[in-house]
């Protein structure tokens, strides 16, 4: 920033900024959803601590279909899931941690239904 410009130079060379073709093709992206599902969804509460027993992870009627589905319905251009929140909960088995699906009993604690896994990437059209 030139601290030198004076306030009308300030508008005038602030006026000419153009977003780069990185920065059009995000703001294209315009709606998109983030979908945090993790044992926060069977607690009722908005806010993990982290101290959460894996085991109530257990989603017994899971659509990631339904999911696009409403997505798409709303308008929405893409949806992102997020894998591991504030709360530590892993939506995948790590080794790092036992706060993972690998510790609760959905899918005999594999668990994994997006990237390489058993579930297919979804797209609904």
């Amino acid at each position: 920033m030139n601290y030198e410009l004076q306030p009308a130079e300030w508008i005038k060379s602030a006026a000419q900024v153009s977003p780069s073709e990185r920065q059009l093709r995000w703001q294209e992206m315009e709606f998109y959803a983030f979908i945090h599902f993790t044992v926060n969804t069977f607690t009722d509460q908005e806010w993990g601590t982290g101290e959460e027993d894996p085991s109530i992870f257990n989603p017994s009627e899971l659509s990631a279909a339904q999911w696009v589905q409403a997505c798409k319905a709303a308008g929405m251009k893409g949806l992102i899931l997020t894998c591991k929140h504030h709360d530590g909960f892993c939506l995948w088995p790590s080794q790092f941690t036992a706060h993972t699906v690998a510790a609760s009993p959905w899918r005999n604690g594999t668990g994994i239904w997006f990237g390489k896994s058993p579930m297919p990437a979804v797209r609904v059209d």
